[in-house]
This record gives structure tokens, sequence and C-alpha cells, in this order.
């Protein structure tokens, strides 16, 4: 990261239902096209991570969602900025159908699938922090 480079704050959801965790894929053309994410957008200022969480969700998928829990925090160099992700565990609420508003699609799908998605390198990390906290509990003998 060099001292120019603006830093980007964002947020994104886990949402977690019938042992499978949602992902869309991106529709907007450049780097990111076709590129699979977890839902999520730009705080924006004046706004906490939660009430960022709750918009954007809103706005990409026209779902309203319950219960955020903070899971992990990711850093990414993408070269022309720097992103800063605070990723949240989320419930979706009963009969919450997904509008796919900003997104190409989506799918549900499992901790082994979501690995041979074609993942946003920030995103891409997170799967990498599911994964070693998978194993933390069956290490744990809690699985």
């Amino acid at each position: 990261m060099n001292d120019n480079q603006p830093i980007i704050a964002v947020v994104a959801a886990i949402i977690y239902h019938d042992n499978k965790i949602f992902a869309a894929q991106r529709k907007e053309l450049g780097v990111r096209f076709n590129k699979w994410e977890f839902p999520g957008g730009k705080i924006e200022k004046q706004e906490t991570a939660i009430a960022a969480l709750y918009r954007e969700l809103e706005e990409e998928l026209n779902i309203r969602v319950h219960n955020p829990r903070l899971f992990t925090h990711i850093q990414h160099d993408y070269e022309v900025f720097m992103l800063e992700m605070d990723v949240f565990f989320v419930d979706l609420l009963p009969n919450e159908t997904i509008v796919y508003q900003a997104h190409k699609t989506g799918g549900w799908f499992s901790l082994a699938e979501i690995q041979e998605l074609d993942l946003l390198p920030a995103d891409r990390k997170v799967v990498d922090q599911l994964l070693k906290s998978v194993g933390k509990r069956s290490d744990d003998g809690k699985s």
C-alpha cells in the first residue's frame, strides 16, 4: 500500500441457511465482472458498519436480516485502493426472497462448493477464515 492509496471501508454478510452459505456473482463490467462475493458494500460517512450492512443487503438483494455477529476483519490491497472489510454472520428473516438488484445471480453453497467459486481476492480470504474456524471447532471436539 502506498500513502496516496485510498482506503475503502466496506461490510460483507455471510448468510447461512439450511447448512449452506449465500454468495452472489457480480454483473458490472471490469476486472470484477463475473466474480463471486459475499454481499455487502461501502460504509457511507456517518454510518455504522451494522447500518451499512442492513442498507446494502436491502439495496442489493431486497432482503432483511437480523442478529449480525462480527466474524472477521479483512484487509486487502487491490493496488488502486486498500479494502478494509468487516464481515458479519447474519440470519435471514423468515419468508424473505432474494431479488438480484446489483448482481447477475447467486446461490446457496456448501463451504466446499464456495471454495470452487471464482471469488474476489478479499472474499477468498473470508473463505480461508471460515475454513480455519471450522477446523478449530472440530479440533476442540465441538463440531
